[in-house]
């Protein structure tokens, strides 16, 4: 990536982004299930896959929308490299981005969601992380 500085800018910028959101998801993890905000973990989760898909695309010179639908970024990518995330785990993810944030959506989600959407987190951003270079891994 030595070529373009703006392009190993771009991608770390995004990479540190979703480090971010994993760090905070990762922490709020750890409070008594009476004081974790699941809503928040699990809107985190969603905001690791979208960062670490959006900087494997800056990364690839793949132009995207400025969108936070994962299925969105998943048909940008070409078919010989697939994120590890399935349909219905793109869809659960993308309902994350409001649910829990605004009042009067669905109920907020919980424990066992919270831990469900980290694990589909971890996947993406253990795979996004092999297939981008040292340059922009913190």
């Amino acid at each position: 990536m030595s070529e373009r500085p703006e392009k190993t800018a771009t991608v770390l910028a995004w990479v540190r982004k979703a480090e971010s959101d994993f760090r905070i998801a990762e922490l709020a993890l750890k409070a008594e299930p009476a004081e974790c905000p699941f809503d928040a973990v699990c809107f985190h989760a969603q905001q690791i896959v979208e960062k670490y898909l959006k900087a494997l695309l800056s990364y690839r010179d793949i132009h995207f929308r400025k969108v936070h639908d994962i299925e969105e970024l998943m048909q940008l990518f070409p078919l010989s490299l697939k994120p590890p995330i399935d349909a219905k785990e793109q869809d659960m993810l993308t309902g994350y981005v409001s649910t829990g944030r605004y009042p009067g959506l669905p109920a907020d989600p919980g424990a066992e969601e919270a831990r469900e959407a980290m694990v589909i987190a971890r996947q993406v951003r253990d795979w996004a992380r092999t297939l981008l270079p040292d340059t922009v891994l913190p």
